[in-house]
């Protein structure tokens, strides 16, 4: 079963095609298209595959067989239109062999972004365990593990695993929609 990550109803850089009206003229996709697919996965909403690029992989929903005979691009206005845009155009241009640059850094997460996440995984999967905060912080930052509970208590390690208990256990409740979305604007 394909990874709900993919799904265009969470990930809008995935590029949605249909099948136009019969009365309306369209050229078919190319025949080898889908033999470069490194993911090649069908589900009841159609075919999902990801074509392999240097400059970022191009996610893909099929919704209909008719849908490589007849393609049509699709962007649901969904709050996530310009992002959608973006995706259709990268497999626009990966059909027409031209040159594709990834997608652009607005669309993705940065890297203080991608740690704070993971920092609040972390912590809350310590927490779940039954560690206690300061070994939790000893793990976040070593130098944690030789300082007093006096010390700890005033920390600024301590009200950052607060902060990231906090993401997490909004993530866990559903937030974590927001990171798979990437925040829109």
């Amino acid at each position: 079963m394909i990874p709900a990550l993919w799904a265009p109803e969470f990930d809008g850089t995935t590029a949605i095609l249909s099948a136009v009206p019969a009365d309306l003229k369209t050229r078919p996709l190319p025949p080898g298209l889908l033999l470069s697919a490194i993911v090649r996965e069908v589900t009841p909403d159609g075919e999902h595959f990801i074509l392999p690029h240097p400059s970022g992989d191009i996610r893909v929903l099929v919704t209909t067989g008719d849908a490589y005979l007849r393609p049509q691009g699709e962007i649901p206005f969904d709050g996530d239109e310009e992002r959608r845009a973006t995706a259709l155009l990268r497999l626009i241009r990966y059909v027409r062999g031209r040159p594709i640059r990834g997608m652009p850094r607005r669309f993705k997460l940065s890297v203080a972004r991608i740690w704070r996440y993971a920092e609040a995984l972390v912590v809350h999967d310590g927490i779940e365990a039954g560690a206690p905060r300061q070994e939790i912080g000893s793990i976040l930052d070593p130098s944690v593990s030789t300082i007093s509970s006096a010390e700890w208590d005033a920390h600024p390690l301590r009200q950052r695993i607060n902060r990231r208990l906090t993401l997490a256990r909004l993530m866990m409740s559903g937030r974590y929609l927001d990171l798979v979305r990437q925040r829109r604007r």
